[in-house]
């Protein structure tokens, strides 16, 4: 696509925007249809033509995005839904074997988009899909303490399968796991009318790292996240500026072989990671709750921390256009992810970023002695990893303040909300400042959809930077 030019101020850094001032007559009507049929366009040369073509609309972008949006479902029958499968176009192939399990309230209505609460079940690499199920069954006896509460907040919960392996016991930390949970938003919304500004994460063991993890390579897509009895290793967590966490844990989560009431749990999720967490977020200033119990591991022992989290999160809403935000690539320390919000990440360079850590060191596993409990130890620590850092500050009247670490270009999609797109937009980059004019466009718009696919996270014109050396 051809760049358009902007002006910028001697010896600065180019600033442009990737968009065409469109100059046809395209009906809205028109742009809703060809903009369908550029997002399920297979193929580049077919997403190309379209592309084109829709630089002619020169029309309202918020109708065409609003058409666009997935129709509210029909009434459903409120209660636990018994074993689902993924419907959704696209999705029903590619998840055949994997197993969705749902709760419905009373209150729900398709005619007023809800609230999503995402369940994600502990377990292991062995652990059944079925299992998905019986954790927000409060019938069950293998009930999770979320399965108590969830016919009490108006929120649709699912509780998904974790994505399959039978060898690795973090699946929920797993590669592939952020395109899963991406899938298992989109087959809710094709099912119920969701609102995807309030959509919770949250899980518990296995779960619950997966939450640490899902939470920091996606925070823009959840309104709050929630890990219990879950570990970390690695996190820049200033990404979670405006996703709140909510983190719960028992103090005596590990116990030591040969306990006269307690089995035996080596220090795999000891509470020293879910201190550290909360004694990081508190240093980076960062807004969250930290609830600790006196109980273990089992979150039936957490039911009065799970309760508050479910009244909690009925407040929550996420931000598409907050004042700050902080991207950073990879902020798990495992998956390269290079967006959040109105932030991307375009070019990194060949230098590290520092992450924050928390190390197990010792330890004999399921089969240790007490000396190796005693001995085993976690440790504070920092990870460097290949990566960058775009910490990026709206200031109000068309001023943007970016700092960057060891990234050469980045981009900026911007809203009607969050700037007057008729008028220049000064940036200042790392103390060097560009003006420009970010002109709205129907393609920008939809190539900012398609980031996440979250109709939520829709901007009107991208700016390109280059980092002044």
């Amino acid at each position: 696509m051809k760049k358009r030019g902007l002006s910028v101020l001697t010896a600065m850094p180019l600033c442009w925007l990737v968009c065409v001032q469109g100059r046809g007559e395209m009906s809205e009507r028109e742009a809703v249809e060809t903009s369908r049929a550029y997002l399920a366009a297979g193929h580049e040369a077919g997403r190309e033509a379209l592309r084109q073509k829709l630089t002619r609309y020169a029309g309202r972008i918020d109708p065409v995005l609003r058409a666009l949006r997935p129709a509210a479902a029909g009434k459903v029958k409120p209660g636990l839904s018994g074993l689902q499968h993924f419907s959704a176009p696209g999705l029903r192939e590619k998840y055949k074997d994997d197993h969705l399990y749902y709760y419905v309230p009373e209150s729900y209505d398709p005619a007023r988009p809800t609230g999503l609460l995402i369940y994600m079940h502990g377990g292991g690499g062995g652990t059944a899909r079925e299992y998905a199920g019986r954790v927000i069954d409060k019938a069950h006896k293998n009930a999770n303490g979320i399965a108590f509460f969830v016919d009490k907040i108006p929120y649709v919960t699912v509780s998904p399968s974790a994505p399959w392996s039978e060898q690795d016991s973090n699946r929920w930390a797993r590669d592939e796991a952020e395109a899963y949970l991406a899938a298992v938003i989109t087959e809710s919304e094709h099912r119920f009318a969701i609102d995807p500004d309030r959509i919770v994460l949250a899980g518990t063991s296995m779960g619950g790292m997966g939450a640490m993890h899902l939470g920091l390579r996606m925070p823009d897509r959840f309104a709050a996240v929630s890990p219990g009895s879950a570990a970390w290793g690695a996190a820049y967590w200033p990404v979670t500026t405006g996703t709140p966490f909510f983190i719960i844990h028992g103090a005596n989560d590990a116990v030591p072989p040969g306990h006269p009431t307690k089995a035996h749990r080596p220090k795999f999720t000891d509470v020293f990671y879910a201190r550290e967490a909360h004694r990081l977020l508190e240093e980076y200033g960062i807004e969250h709750i930290y609830a600790e119990h006196d109980g273990g591991h089992s979150s039936q022992e957490a039911k009065p921390q799970i309760e508050q989290f479910c009244r909690w999160i009925v407040g929550r809403r996420r931000d598409p256009h907050q004042k700050r935000v902080v991207a950073a690539t990879p902020a798990d320390g495992k998956v390269d992810q290079p967006h959040n919000r109105w932030v991307t990440l375009l070019e990194v360079g060949e230098g590290t970023i520092v992450l924050d850590g928390a190390q197990r060191r010792g330890g004999g596993g399921w089969k240790e002695t007490l000396e190796q409990w005693n001995e085993c130890r976690i440790e504070r620590r920092t990870h460097k990893k290949k990566g960058g850092v775009v910490d990026a500050v709206n200031e109000g009247s068309n001023r943007f303040t970016v700092k960057t670490e060891n990234v050469k270009r980045f981009a900026l999609w911007l809203h009607p909300k969050m700037a007057d797109l008729a008028k220049p937009v000064v940036v200042s980059v790392n103390g060097k400042t560009v003006r420009c004019h970010a002109r709205p466009s129907l393609t920008d718009a939809l190539r900012s959809y398609e980031r996440r696919r979250d109709w939520g996270l829709v901007y009107h014109a991208e700016l390109v930077c280059d980092v002044p050396e």
